[in-house]
């Protein structure tokens, strides 16, 4: 379905000129990952659109992910960075090197299914006003376990702007983006972002364009990207307020237009914040954050509540348990 939503897009309308070749471009950044760099590479390489290629960032690897990535031939660019960098210091080093009609970015410890690259370049080429086509995809752990990210919700297409400002949803491995609008856009990752650079692309990208949801999982995203840290919890919220500030600078009348999904976005930000202060054992700065949470929605009154008398790793035994009723 078409997403219905107030502001519109400055391209609405707009038809994108025909790619000519439709080549796809896929970054795959990667720092020690030989455990499943061969994995993810068998995965771009079985895909049944063959006209792709891989820039591969060696970001100062230590182990044999460079060597294992020469072995798949020409296909495979392999860029070394000077020095070892952030993962979106890194992605932005390999911006000068993308050269195709189409762009994505695959993790080296995540994988694409055969048809993925295919189907979703068709929907490109048959919709010439859409800039960028997601997916669904599974979550797998190693020991087998998976499960899928949307399954038969109903996801939507077109103006996703203020869907996504206010409850970001995209998975990094399932979007296939035309690059021509990122072009004119003059869009990419930000070195600005590290743990949150996918959405603040996206979010930008979604203001200028239409989505369109192609309801398939067509890739697979492995457990283990995030690591539940203090510092995770900090950057995000921080990174967040970053992107207000972006958008505030980039759109008129920003923060009046959309000011029910900035206040969505902040209860995300206070309540990021306010697990980073439970988790380091400072419950009344955690209350806090939690309580300007709940402006924003009654879902974060359960952390309110209870970082007021048990401390963070009791919270994450108990939510444990009720997810296994």
């Amino acid at each position: 379905m078409r997403a219905i939503l107030k502001g519109r897009i400055s391209l609405e309308g707009k038809k994108f000129l025909a790619e000519t070749t439709g080549k796809v471009s896929i970054l795959m950044n990667c720092y020690n990952g030989e455990k499943y760099v061969r994995e993810a590479l068998e995965s771009v390489f079985a895909q049944t659109y063959k006209n792709f290629e891989v820039v591969f960032v060696d970001n100062c690897s230590t182990d044999r992910s460079a060597q294992i990535a020469s072995e798949f031939g020409e296909k495979v660019k392999i860029l070394k960075t000077p020095k070892n960098m952030s993962l979106c210091q890194a992605r932005v080093f390999a911006r000068p090197a993308i050269d195709g009609d189409y762009f994505c970015v695959l993790d080296v410890d995540d994988l694409i299914l055969p048809t993925k690259i295919e189907k979703q370049v068709e929907i490109l080429k048959s919709h010439s006003h859409v800039g960028a086509v997601y997916c669904d995809t599974v979550y797998f752990k190693d020991s087998g376990h998976e499960s899928l990210a949307y399954g038969s919700r109903s996801m939507p297409s077109g103006n996703i702007f203020s869907l996504l400002l206010s409850n970001y949803f995209l998975s990094l491995e399932t979007v296939l983006m035309r690059m021509s609008v990122l072009r004119e856009k003059d869009l990419f990752f930000s070195d600005k972002y590290n743990v949150s650079s996918d959405m603040e692309l996206f979010v930008k990208l979604s203001y200028h364009t239409e989505f369109y949801y192609l309801p398939e999982a067509l890739a697979k995203w492995r457990f283990g990207h995030v690591t539940e840290s203090i510092s995770q919890y900090e950057s995000f919220p921080k990174e967040y307020e970053q992107l207000i500030q972006d958008l505030s600078e980039k759109i008129p009348s920003f923060r009046t237009q959309y000011a029910d999904e900035i206040q969505k976005l902040e209860g995300v930000i206070n309540n990021m914040y306010g697990i980073a202060a439970w988790k380091k054992g400072d419950r009344l700065s955690a209350q806090k954050y939690f309580r300007r949470a709940l402006l924003s929605g009654k879902k974060y009154y359960i952390p309110f509540l209870l970082s007021g008398f048990v401390g963070f790793s009791t919270y994450q035994k108990m939510r444990s348990v009720l997810r296994q009723v």
